[in-house]
């Protein structure tokens, strides 16, 4: 019986310690992505758009989201996409834009982050 006890203490033991992923996922809710491009304002001439952030411990992944022209007067989703990486490259037409960006992990979230950008001819 001593035994059994002592097997039971270490399976549950193990189960808590393991098996148990909100003793072990980090709260992400007060932290904030750090952007790295493209930055609030900026003006791009590839309309291949690089987006790109440092990683942010204890997230898993990343929710991606781009409109046109910003999310307060949305015309048109362009992209929503969760990605495991800190870079994601979308090609997109000329035109100004809305992206915003939150991590992400089982049970935690951080508040999105926003930031516009405008792709012009090479020209302009």
């Amino acid at each position: 019986m001593k035994f059994f006890k002592i097997v039971l203490a270490g399976v549950l033991g193990a189960y808590f310690l393991y098996g148990c992923d909100d003793i072990l996922v980090e709260d992400i809710s007060e932290e904030a992505v750090a952007v790295i491009a493209p930055v609030d304002g900026s003006v791009l001439s590839d309309q291949e758009v690089n987006f790109s952030w440092n990683p942010l411990d204890g997230a898993t992944e990343y929710h991606l989201q781009v409109v046109y022209p910003d999310f307060e007067n949305a015309k048109k989703l362009v992209l929503d996409t969760v990605v495991a990486e800190t870079n994601f490259t979308e090609a997109l037409a000329l035109g100004e834009y809305e992206w915003r960006l939150k991590g992400i992990n089982n049970y935690y979230e951080t508040a999105w982050l926003y930031q516009r950008f405008t792709l012009t001819s090479q020209g302009e």
